[in-house]
């Protein structure tokens, strides 16, 4: 059982008698000592860190948890942990040595932490567990898995290759939602230039004639009226419309209601079912090869899906799987599983390939949602047209409209 850690200031001279100081946190004086001399220095004083150190120094960690730590950072780190415990290199040196040799001071501090736990008989998940801003609870799982197993190096480096998939996965996702944004915020600054400069002309202009307004006239004054003098009630608006969503996706029912509309909305729907297929599979395929058990696949792969309805069903499959049927049978009965990819885990099973043949899924799936992600913007862009043109079309009956009547009357 781990005991409990104590911050200390200290003061040491190093091989050519400069004088150093700092903070280190351990259980106890000692602890400092032998950590200074495996450091190459020599002690001069070691005292408990005052109030107005310790206030600092837990100002810095707090601060440290708004900053953030790249997913290449995170992926490097990995890659060298895993490399440096397959050279047989202690696992406390190749925490201090990675902590000393980062260069991001969140990653840094929190290696430390995680040195200084281990250093104390902690167990080395439940030091990454500390940190929960950085090490998610895959990545816990996993270095379970590694201490139970004796397999800690391999499963780093699955767990590199995992992070390396999902940052790629990311950055499908952003690539093929970047096109949709930027041709939206275009509309959207389109008509707040209308709405601001141009609409305010011809709603004066409309205001002092006589003619009885048609309905798209009406409407538009109506909304100049609003964006003009009630600006701040459509800002309230959309801040209460943000913050309910929130508050529902928070909850059980509502995320589950929400993520289901989500896979049914038109072109993205598939194209998000299609990448967690692909991430479910790759995952399942790497823990499998690394000799994971299969339930303990479920509990880590579950986890990494980010849509409830699909968490859902995997915990049904898990469930069904737990009770002694085939990985297949249960998929096929969730009815969410696409057809193919039943077949493909049926192949697998009975041929005891389970691992190669979910590779080759991971592969479908990753070249069918990269080939809609580069034909996005073909099948983006009706969409896209169907709404300026309808507010285009919109903005010509309420401008034109009245001058028709106005002429009619002249005549």
């Amino acid at each position: 059982m781990a005991e409990n850690v104590i911050l200390f200031s200290y003061r040491a001279h190093d091989d050519e008698g400069r004088e150093r100081q700092g903070l280190y946190s351990a259980t106890s004086s000692s602890g400092v000592q032998a950590w200074l001399t495996r450091q190459g220095l020599l002690p001069i004083v070691i005292e408990e860190a005052s109030f107005w150190q310790q206030s600092l120094e837990k100002a810095n960690r707090l601060l440290a948890r708004y900053q953030r730590v790249k997913a290449e950072e995170m992926i490097i780190f990995t890659r060298q942990l895993a490399t440096l415990v397959n050279a047989g290199i202690p696992l406390l040196s190749c925490l201090k040595t990675l902590a000393e040799e980062s260069e991001n001071k969140v990653l840094a501090a929190a290696l430390s932490d995680i040195a200084s736990f281990v250093e104390m008989g902690g167990q080395l998940s439940d030091a990454f567990a500390r940190h929960p801003r950085l090490f998610n609870g895959m990545y816990i799982n996993m270095l379970k898995v590694g201490e139970v197993s004796g397999k800690l190096d391999i499963i780093l480096h699955r767990m590199a290759d995992l992070l390396e998939y999902q940052r790629e996965t990311r950055e499908q996702i952003k690539t093929a939602t970047r096109y949709p944004k930027l041709a939206g915020l275009s509309i959207v600054i389109a008509i707040a230039i209308l709405m601001t400069f141009v609409v305010p002309r011809f709603v004066s202009l409309f205001a002092r004639s006589k003619v009885v307004l048609p309905l798209p006239t009406r409407l538009l004054i109506g909304l100049n009226t609003l964006f003009h003098h009630y600006w701040y009630l459509v800002v309230v608006g959309i801040v209460a419309l943000v913050l309910a969503y929130r508050w529902v996706y928070r909850l059980p029912e509502g995320r589950m209601a929400i993520d289901r509309l989500k896979l049914r909305v038109p072109i993205f729907g598939k194209l998000f079912m299609k990448i967690d297929f692909g991430q479910f599979s790759r995952i399942f395929s790497l823990l499998l090869t690394s000799g994971v058990p299969m339930l303990t696949v479920f509990d880590i792969v579950v986890g990494v899906v980010n849509n409830a309805v699909m968490q859902r069903e995997i915990i049904k499959v898990r469930n069904q799987v737990e009770k002694g049927k085939n990985l297949s049978m249960p998929m096929r009965a969730s009815g969410i599983f696409p057809a193919l990819m039943v077949q493909m885990v049926a192949a697998g099973e009975q041929s005891g390939t389970l691992d190669g043949m979910m590779a080759k899924i991971a592969d479908y799936f990753e070249l069918e949602s990269r080939y809609m992600i580069k034909n996005m913007t073909t099948m983006i862009e009706p969409l896209l047209l169907l709404v300026l043109g309808s507010f285009v079309l919109f903005l010509a009956l309420a401008i034109f409209l009245p001058w028709w009547n106005m002429m009619s009357v002249f005549k």
